[in-house]
């Protein structure tokens, strides 16, 4: 209980003119501070009684959004959002954006875990759902600022399929945002992490283990244990660091550290912005050798599959990513960046995702035949750790 027994606003009203009558009339214990410090926790109690009632409001938005998606009623733009949301008293242009997003992940996460769909079925639904969403057009200082833009439903649910997030204990996204990347997985398995308030309060909403801690270099240190799959989508850009002899700069930076927390057979499904650039004689160019350098000696590499910036917009951004499938941690480091081979082209459709992702589904802590082949595929092992060739 509080100061006052726990009372709620209309008791706090009680008090406080009870005090001040007292006050008024002089009785000894009724004194000027008592009456302020009742009127302070009056004022207190209002305002968080606001508050919820916005919570409230902001919430029904987001269920609103959610029938109007599954009865497929078209919303054409971000201007229609905010009408909608008007109706419910939020406004807040970068709450609609940020709320918005919560309904449509909060309805691939339900397609994602109907056992009366086939993986193929669930993936065509949760693609439509996603392409006939308007665009997140409204972008904050702080969305720029914090690169808060999340993963399209679509390549969050192959992300899962591959990490086998619907069958494992425990899954980690260290910069999770609204949960995208966490639609596929049982809700009790997730570790979920990000700074920004709101989302954080989003994550809560799902019922999910949230923490609030900066991921730069890691979360092994507030995790339970090591995770079985990790999915990442880092803010893109940062400063160069130095890791374990590696010039990593970037996003490679928080990879890096979050790949600490997985199990030595988890697997991994990280989001990077940007497409490798290859030089004449093969090699990766710039960060992407460094990286690919240090991940390639000491993880297993499945993949890697260039996305055109097309597959992001509706998200608000435009922007060409790449995505890196990771099976396990070498017993033994060895191995180098692969050199280039068509595979590296980026790939043109959705279902050019879906079957790329689909040859490389094993069960859990099992591995599938490629590893060989990217290792088959690599540079000479000298160049781990150490300077790339010059340009040529």
């Amino acid at each position: 209980q509080d100061l006052y027994g726990g009372v709620g606003v209309g008791g706090a009203v009680y008090r406080a003119g009870s005090m001040a009558r007292g006050f008024e009339k002089g009785y000894k214990d009724y004194t000027l501070e008592r009456v302020q410090d009742a009127v302070k926790y009056l004022e207190k109690l209002i305002q968080e009684d606001i508050a919820k009632q916005q919570t409230v409001r902001e919430r029904a938005f987001v269920w609103d959004l959610k029938n109007k998606i599954w009865k497929g009623v078209g919303i054409d733009n971000f201007q229609q959002l905010t009408s909608i949301a008007s109706d419910w008293g939020v406004t807040d242009k970068a709450v609609i954006r940020e709320q918005a997003e919560m309904a449509m992940v909060e309805v691939a996460k339900t397609i994602a875990h109907d056992g009366n769909m086939t993986p193929k079925s669930r993936y065509s639904q949760i693609r439509s759902i996603y392409e006939q969403f308007p665009t997140l057009s409204y972008r904050t200082n702080e969305v720029k600022e914090k690169q808060q833009y999340s993963t399209p439903p679509p390549i969050s649910y192959m992300m899962g399929t591959y990490t086998n997030a619907d069958q494992v204990g425990r899954v980690l996204d260290p910069s999770a945002g609204n949960g995208s990347l966490l639609i596929t997985a049982q809700r009790g398995a997730v570790r979920a992490n990000d700074i920004d308030t709101r989302r954080f309060e989003n994550l809560l909403a799902q019922g999910y283990r949230v923490y609030k801690e900066d991921s730069t270099h890691g979360l092994v240190r507030f995790l339970d244990g090591p995770v079985d799959a990790l999915h990442i989508n880092p803010p893109f850009g940062g400063p160069k660091e130095d890791y374990n002899g590696y010039p990593l700069t970037g996003e490679y930076v928080p990879v890096a550290y979050a790949l600490e927390s997985l199990r030595d057979t988890g697997k991994a499904a990280i989001v990077v912005g940007g497409h490798i650039e290859f030089k004449e004689n093969g090699q990766m160019k710039g960060k992407d050798l460094y990286f690919f350098n240090w991940l390639n000696k000491h993880y297993n590499l499945e993949d890697v599959i260039q996305i055109p910036g097309d597959f992001y917009k509706k998200m608000g951004a435009q922007y060409p990513i790449k995505l890196i499938l990771v099976n396990g941690r070498k017993p033994v480091p060895e191995g180098a960046a692969p050199l280039y081979n068509e595979s590296f082209e980026p790939i043109e459709t959705w279902n050019d995702l879906e079957s790329r992702i689909e040859s490389l589904i094993t069960k859990p802590d099992e591995k599938t035949v490629l590893q060989p082949k990217v290792d088959a595929q690599r540079g000479d092992d000298t160049l781990v750790g150490g300077e790339p060739t010059p340009e040529i």
